[in-house]
């Protein structure tokens, strides 16, 4: 899990060294992303096996497993972001409530704090963006089916953010959560 949540970092001295050369930085993120977008192009005939890129060539040796790492990153934060909004890993109590009744629960951002609201941020567009790889590669978005009915079935505390900055942030965390309880996918 640890790999899958962490596939958009890029390692520091890889940085050192592109830094002053001016080059892009890579992630393994980056690096199975363009895969998939060249096995598109590959499909529609639009390039060949020898076009490839050879790191697209040898992940894509792997296909499956690219695509169960991105399945895999998804619902790992997807998780994440759920336990910590809606305190369901808590207390077996609140497994039960959340879990298996599909008890409603409250997120009441008011109860954090600016830096657990901009992770939280964070954490949702990461969700978005490996959505937004898998659909863009033609695959399907498979999400435990006991997170999304928890996650469905939480609703909004009235907004007490005071500062603009902050109002933007909660704004923008509620607009991610929207799209990722209204968005099609596939349960399991």
């Amino acid at each position: 899990m640890a790999l899958a949540t962490t596939m958009h970092e890029v390692n520091d001295k890889q940085k050192n060294r592109v830094d002053a050369k001016g080059l892009e930085h890579i992630s393994m993120l980056s690096l199975i992303e363009k895969a998939l977008a060249e096995k598109t192009a590959l499909d529609a005939g639009k390039i060949t096996v020898s076009e490839l890129s050879h790191s697209s060539y040898e992940l894509l040796n792997f296909e499956e497993k690219l695509v169960q790492l991105l399945q895999a990153r998804h619902n790992f934060i997807l998780a994440t972001i759920v336990a910590k909004m809606s305190n369901v890993d808590k207390s077996l109590k609140n497994k039960v409530k959340l879990g298996v009744l599909s008890m409603d629960w409250t997120l009441d951002l008011a109860k954090l704090n600016d830096v657990e609201v901009a992770e939280l941020k964070r954490y949702t567009k990461a969700v978005l963006d490996t959505r937004a790889i898998l659909t863009r590669a033609g695959h399907p978005i498979e999400v435990d089916e006991t997170i999304m009915k928890i996650m469905k079935n939480g609703q909004w505390a009235a907004g007490k953010a005071k500062a603009l900055v902050r109002q933007s942030v909660e704004n923008d965390l509620r607009n991610y959560l929207t799209q990722i309880k209204n968005a099609k996918v596939e349960l399991k």
